[in-house]
């Protein structure tokens, strides 16, 4: 790595990149897992660097087989923490699919438009992001959470979840993509 003279990869990144390495690839097992049974209950897995630790987010009980993966990793040295999801990514997809189906890219009455929709960080309802017309983003950036929502609702009537939704301001989102060599 440090022939590549990279700017900004000092020995401190170049250190917190190998740290990930063993947690990234205890993460890559488990979505292996997941990918086999897309019912299990799986919501996410994340890591901790700075911890040596992987969080895992899962609805219901894990099943065995995710179980045994997560003791082969505790004895790797690696922490995992099991935290419960209120929905499974497949939920929180199939929900935010239907949502965004109806209303992503309709122009709501007050010129709003819904650029995106998605499971939340924790996987407790789902994210959605409101682009308010340019003459009333000022107004709408004003807003509190719950008025924000209630804003969304009004104007995009097929907005309605029996899941959590919380409203962000935010266009349309940008992607990059890192290709392997």
């Amino acid at each position: 790595m440090s022939d590549w003279n990279t700017p900004g990869l000092t020995p401190e990144v170049s250190k917190r990149m190998a740290d990930q390495v063993p947690l990234s690839q205890a993460a890559d097992r488990i979505h292996v897992l997941v990918h086999e049974d897309p019912d299990s209950g799986f919501a996410a897995v994340s890591l901790d660097t700075p911890h040596r630790a992987i969080i895992v987010r899962w609805k219901g009980p894990v099943p065995a087989e995710v179980e045994a993966e997560l003791d082969r990793d505790r004895a790797l040295g690696i922490t995992v923490t099991v935290v419960a999801a209120r929905y499974s990514v497949k939920e929180s997809l199939a929900e935010a699919n239907r949502l965004g189906s109806a209303v992503i890219g309709v122009k709501a009455p007050n010129g709003d438009t819904i650029t995106a929709i998605g499971p939340n960080k924790d996987y407790s309802g789902l994210l959605v992001r409101l682009a308010p017309a340019a003459e009333e983003r000022q107004t709408v950036l004003a807003l509190s959470p719950e008025a924000l929502t209630a804003r969304a609702r009004a104007g995009f009537p097929a907005l309605s979840s029996d899941m959590p939704i919380a409203v962000v301001i935010g266009g349309p989102m940008t992607m990059s993509v890192v290709l392997s060599d």
